[in-house]
């Protein structure tokens, strides 16, 4: 993936990025997720399992030569899922996001990016609705998933 002009490149990751992977799930579950409907422990071994079996398919996004995040995409039929995108916070406001995320749609080409997202992180939301996300699906109190559509190119959708 080539991410803009921005120093962005996507490294491999390794075991020892599994840890910082899943405390990332951990914190943004923490932050938006309703224990009553959903059992902490039993999320977060899921994840971990998931992490560790499709950890050859994650990349460390590193910024001007800094780990600046974690990224999972993979196909998924005839659409693109962006599975996990998570930037340390130092680091959030930049246009790593947006950038990653336009790599992301270019890579697709002609086949839909979908992605979860806790309806809370109005950041996250935002963000993608910037760049045509659009809510396909409520699949829970807290979390949708969106949908962008290859309809037009991301490169000219205008970042605010």
């Amino acid at each position: 993936m080539q991410a803009d002009n921005l120093d962005i490149d996507f490294v491999p990751v390794s075991c020892a990025d599994v840890e910082i992977i899943l405390n990332f799930f951990k914190e943004l579950f923490e932050r938006y997720e309703d224990p009553a409907d959903v059992d902490e422990d039993m999320a977060v071994s899921w994840c971990e399992r998931k992490i560790r079996k499709y950890l050859d398919e994650y990349f460390c996004i590193q910024y001007q030569g800094e780990k600046a995040g974690y990224i999972h995409v993979h196909p998924d039929g005839d659409r693109v899922e962006l599975d996990d995108l998570y930037l340390f916070p130092r680091l959030r406001g930049r246009g790593i996001g947006a950038a990653v995320l336009r790599a992301c749609i270019r890579e697709a080409g002609s086949r839909p990016v979908y992605l979860y997202v806790y309806s809370g992180n109005v950041r996250a939301v935002a963000l993608y609705q910037r760049l045509g996300f659009r809510v396909i699906e409520t699949v829970s109190p807290t979390r949708v998933i969106m949908q962008r559509d290859p309809l037009e190119s991301a490169e000219t959708r205008p970042i605010k």
